[in-house]
């Protein structure tokens, strides 16, 4: 591969001019005889460029050398296709290269003589070879590469519209969901105050009914403990007494009776009956005083 400055590539295109290969290759003039003599023919590597097909022509008239560079229309792809390239383990990339895989490339042609003559007819011949070989190993192959690449910007376009279409649903569930969350959250810091204010008023209750109850003082508990013992002692003393009156209705018409043991008897219910009357004038103060 022969590299070239940019200088030189620069001034070889100030000198390209329509020539008998550029007809060769529009398909145009095939059958014109060349007056220019092709020393050599090669393929050049421009940098940022791509690739070019390079030859040098010497006139027959005034003998002068003439660089000509002739690129494609669809060469423009060189640049892509090595940005491409980068990115491996890729189908799409894969594919690419297999559809610019050549069976054969350009060779390099010197002539073995300056002197040495070649007529038009194997000339001609060897250029329709060589324009051939071109055609079908880069320009066709390119091209196929290009539909390629076409249909894969319009499969990105698509897969990108689709992706801007599903990232605007997206963000309209998003909104959606930020307004429903927003209600949610007003309602939630709403009933927070309503349950606040509803503490602080059953606060404030109990504050009262705990001021309302009163407070015992010990004194008071010591007697309220006494009457309880009281009411205990009354109880049991009611509940002897009716035994002693089921005893008493017993035996009352028993002849055998004794008016000393009678007269015993009633005395001391009597006296138990005092007991009792006492007892409850004392557990009436205490509950008066309380």
């Amino acid at each position: 591969m022969i590299e070239v400055d940019n200088h030189k590539i620069q001034q070889g295109l100030k000198q390209f001019q329509s020539t008998n290969i550029q007809h060769l290759i529009d398909g145009a003039n095939s059958n014109q005889k060349f007056n220019n003599k092709i020393e050599q023919i090669g393929s050049i590597q421009i940098h940022n460029h791509g690739q070019y097909l390079a030859a040098i022509v010497k006139s027959q008239t005034n003998q002068q050398k003439e660089l000509i560079l002739v690129r494609s229309q669809s060469s423009n792809f060189s640049n892509n296709s090595l940005s491409l390239s980068q990115t491996k383990n890729s189908e799409f990339l894969d594919r690419i290269r297999s559809l610019l895989s050549r069976e054969q490339t350009i060779p390099y042609v010197t002539l073995s003589s300056l002197s040495t003559n070649i007529s038009d007819s194997d000339l001609e011949k060897n250029l329709s070879q060589f324009i051939k070989l071109l055609t079908e190993q880069y320009i066709q192959k390119q091209e196929k590469v290009h539909k390629e690449l076409e249909n894969k910007q319009r499969y990105l376009l698509d897969f990108q519209q689709t992706q801007l279409n599903e990232n605007k649903q997206l963000n309209e569930k998003l909104q959606q969901i930020q307004k429903q969350f927003q209600i949610l959250t007003e309602k939630y810091e709403k009933e927070c105050s309503r349950r606040k204010r509803l503490s602080s008023h059953v606060g404030d209750v109990l504050s009262v009914i705990e001021q309302n109850i009163p407070v015992l003082s010990d004194e008071e508990i010591r007697m309220q403990n006494q009457l309880e013992s009281c009411q205990i002692q009354v109880n049991y003393l009611n509940k002897t007494i009716q035994h002693i009156q089921q005893f008493i209705s017993l035996n009352q018409n028993q002849e055998q009776a004794e008016d000393l043991s009678i007269g015993n008897t009633l005395n001391f219910i009597r006296n138990y009956r005092n007991q009792i009357d006492e007892m409850k004038q004392q557990l009436q103060a205490i509950q008066t005083y309380k």
